[in-house]
């Protein structure tokens, strides 16, 4: 899988006039508002999964053509990203394995940054397990909470898809709503990768941590 999946988000956009971090106790919120507005159906090139992305974000494809499908949706502040990595497998998975898998791609993303936990997986069936995790995001004299879900999901034995949902902490009980209905609109065509037809399965019902 490519270890270039994710980078931590670079460049949070920051309400004006802040004077303290964001782990400082304030009525106010820290970071722009994240916006999700209406959403269309985005269907990969490869055929491999569609998804009912906003609009408004954009879309950035780092696919590697008949390997893996490699999608990051970003809202327009900078402070949300929803990232879809899809890839063929040729061998079973249990949920041991996924397990294993989900939690070494998040710390191999997230574990240099401060504050980095991951919660232990979590089974919603057999073949989709879940994590949430959390980090401290630098911007210069700032620290931004960042708070993440991630989840991983054999079709068929024959792939895999990887979700990866990050937002600024004090964002994420509130965007909650919005985000699952993109995450659970996920819909991955595990017969892609051999022919260019086949049954379509839904990731599945996501639920938070």
């Amino acid at each position: 899988m490519n270890t270039r999946l994710i980078r931590p988000l670079a460049a949070l956009v920051i309400t004006a006039g802040i004077a303290a971090p964001a782990s400082a106790a304030s009525p106010a919120q820290d970071t722009k508002p994240v916006k999700f507005g209406k959403t269309a159906t985005y269907e990969h090139a490869s055929k491999w999964f569609t998804i009912d992305a906003p609009t408004a974000w954009s879309v950035k494809d780092t696919s590697k053509k008949g390997e893996e499908a490699i999608v990051t949706f970003s809202d327009a502040t900078g402070n949300a990203a929803i990232v879809v990595d899809v890839f063929p497998v040729d061998k079973p998975y249990d949920q041991d394995d996924l397990s294993t898998l989900l939690t070494n791609f998040i710390k191999s993303k997230f574990k240099t940054y401060k504050k980095f936990s991951v919660g232990k997986p979590k089974l919603q069936s057999d073949t989709l397990v879940g994590a949430f995790f959390k980090y401290d995001q630098p911007l210069g004299k700032l620290t931004i909470p960042m708070s993440g879900d991630s989840f991983i999901e054999l079709h068929d034995d024959k792939m895999i898809a990887l979700v990866t949902y990050l937002i600024p902490t004090e964002q994420y009980k509130t965007a909650e709503k919005s985000a699952y209905a993109i995450l659970n609109s996920i819909k991955v065509n595990p017969d892609a990768s051999s022919s260019s037809s086949g049954d379509v399965e839904t990731i599945g019902d996501l639920t938070d941590y």
